[in-house]
């Protein structure tokens, strides 16, 4: 497949059989990916964000109650630590939020810095400033975006994004994506729908309105909130099927349909870790807006998840000394439902030193 599953298969750790040798033996070694908050600002108000702080007011609904709200990372100290990633052998970043990464002030010098490196990278937005990475999509090291757009019409997307103003709303992002068509044949570009309440009865449409703008994946997510799964009884099979119906009609080889809802569902319902450690923060790991490193997406702003501040000491000494007494107080019953926990069963199984059976194939 040319754009299709494969580019998002989580065996791709397998490829990295170096790391995985390297987690086997207790050596530490740099992560693969960083994922960097550029702000917790953010043009939007959407009604299902981990990070939002007016609305229905469910910010911190998973670990982020300590977000500090209104801050744009010291864009100098980053484009330092982005040479330093890529010294000491990190591959990719992505750049996102705990608000909108494109409304950063200083994005373009962000960018650049990382066009001068080697360094893979690749964009989520709610699609509002796409305009802006426009002049990047050229450059070898710009591999992918993913738009949350999370909705079929324009209505329901003013319903459930909530955005500040009009004049960067769902008609602008649309006309974008259209313009972004025919592009490097190794460049994806993805929407992303979180079903909620307010907009579950436009999947099929969503899916089908994607595959007309050429895009080459969508990805279907939950909403994650207190008591979302039993609110989502009533309409949850329809989504399923409506899934199912686009994968069917609409998925070949240059277009992929990614369900995330289902298996969701399930992780939420039951949260048992059938691993003992989270090796998979060794690959990919997280720096906020505030110049601190976190395990993960949901311990963002979360104390018992911040790993330390590269404000004022390197990369290399955070993540290469500092960490070790991080790792030592981890404490992984006391994390929530988790999309990487099948990731981390692998790694537990690849990891062990005298795994049964392995001269049998059936």
């Amino acid at each position: 497949m040319k754009y299709g599953k494969k580019a998002y298969m989580p065996l791709k750790i397998l490829h990295d059989t170096e790391k995985i040798g390297k987690m086997r033996e207790g050596v530490l070694f740099a992560p693969t990916t960083i994922r960097i908050d550029l702000n917790t600002v953010c043009n939007h108000d959407c009604e299902f964000c981990l990070y939002q702080s007016s609305g229905d007011g469910l910010k911190g609904v998973g670990l982020n109650t300590e977000m500090p709200t209104g801050v744009q990372i010291d864009s100098q100290r980053l484009i330092e630590l982005i040479s330093e990633f890529a010294s000491c052998g990190v591959k990719s970043l992505v750049f996102l939020g705990g608000g909108e990464p494109t409304i950063h002030p200083d994005l373009e010098s962000i960018i650049e810095a990382t066009n001068r490196t080697a360094l893979d990278y690749g964009l989520i937005t709610n699609g509002s400033r796409l305009d802006r990475m426009i002049p990047y999509i050229a450059s070898q090291g710009f591999k992918w975006f993913r738009v949350s757009l999370d909705a079929a019409t324009e209505d329901t997307w003013n319903k459930v994004h909530r955005p500040s103003g009009t004049r960067y709303g769902f008609n602008f992002i649309i006309d974008n994506l259209r313009n972004l068509r025919n592009q490097r044949s190794d460049f994806l570009r993805g929407l992303s729908f979180i079903v909620g309440e307010n907009n579950h009865h436009e999947v099929y449409q969503f899916i089908r309105m994607a595959k007309e703008l050429g895009v080459d994946n969508v990805r279907i997510g939950m909403e994650y909130g207190p008591g979302f799964e039993r609110r989502a009884n009533k309409f949850e099979q329809q989504v399923v099927a409506d899934i199912a119906r686009g994968k069917t009609d609409f998925e070949d080889d240059t277009f992929a349909v990614f369900d995330k809802f289902e298996n969701r569902l399930v992780q939420v319902g039951i949260n048992k870790k059938n691993y003992t450690q989270c090796r998979f923060q060794n690959l990919s790991t997280n720096l906020g807006a505030d110049l601190s490193f976190y395990t993960c997406c949901f311990g963002k702003y979360h104390p018992r998840h911040r790993i330390g501040s590269v404000r004022d000491i390197s990369f290399q000494e955070l993540w290469f000394v500092q960490r070790l007494a991080f790792l030592s107080r981890f404490e992984l019953e006391k994390c929530p439902p988790c999309w990487y926990d099948s990731n981390n069963e692998l790694l537990e199984y690849l990891t062990d030193p005298n795994p049964l059976h392995v001269n049998f194939v059936d």
